[in-house]
């Protein structure tokens, strides 16, 4: 069953009305509520994008596992030292939300965080800087070094972005601050983490150096690097690997 919800933003994160896709197993729900997953999309998307662009509601059948498709726009899911607080929305106003809306559980292990792209590095920012909140996560795609995406716009996607790095993450270096992955990963305490990357992706050779570092630091993790490229056909197919590491016990 898939629901399409409006709400508004409890805490004034947003300060707006955000719709959100959540996908809820037909069936009756276990004891202690089902697992939940918040699934979030890429730059360009918004809360229909894992619907339209991938079977998941087909894989997800035999999962019994809420999925919870947040809009993000073009936020990479933090709060903006000069605009909107999309790190409070999706980890504050909308988790209680869903908790208070649907028969889902609320203990740690059964709720994760995943995500492609934009998405997979929101999934890794949100997910290791909240070890309390999320027992797995799981990023498809990710982008790891931040200082180097708006070269990545201008060279691999569609030119120039309009929204501007300096009005998202403001205009200290985003290197070795609080949006850096290399110092948010050494919070991770008790979390299963899963990262896939295509080896056609422009992005590979980052998700590369930040494979050696969590080996060198002795971080526990899974990264799969198979053939593929920063498209939707690689997401479809790996989102069901995610499904899989999500729900084994």
């Amino acid at each position: 069953m898939l629901i399409t919800l409006k709400h508004g933003s409890r805490a004034r994160a947003l300060e707006m009305g955000k719709h959100v896709h959540v996908y809820i197993p037909e069936k009756k729900a276990p004891e202690g509520g089902f697992k939940t997953l918040y699934l979030l999309h890429g730059y360009y998307g918004d809360y229909t994008t894992w619907v339209y662009e991938t079977n998941l509601l087909r894989y997800a059948e035999q999962y019994d596992l809420v999925i919870v498709m947040p809009d993000g726009g073009n936020s990479f899911y933090v709060n903006h030292p000069n605009g909107l607080n999309y790190h409070d929305y999706i980890t504050n106003d909308l988790r209680v939300r869903i908790e208070e809306t649907f028969h889902v559980s609320t203990k740690k292990e059964d709720r994760f965080i995943a995500g492609f792209s934009m998405g997979g590095y929101g999934a890794l920012y949100l997910g290791l800087n909240h070890p309390e909140l999320y027992h797995k996560i799981a990023a498809l795609s990710p982008g790891i070094e931040l200082e180097k995406m708006e070269e990545h716009f201008i060279n691999f996607l569609l030119g120039e972005p309009v929204y501007k790095f300096q009005k998202l993450f403001g205009n200290e270096p985003i290197k070795n601050s609080h949006f850096d992955l290399y110092h948010i990963v050494k919070k991770m305490d008790d979390q299963n983490l899963f990262i896939s990357c295509g080896e056609s992706d422009f992005l590979f050779e980052e998700n590369k150096r930040f494979q050696a570092y969590l080996n060198n630091q002795n971080i526990p993790h899974t990264y799969v690097f198979k053939p593929g490229d920063h498209v939707y056909a690689y997401w479809d197919q790996e989102i069901q690997t995610v499904l899989s590491f999500l729900m084994e016990t």
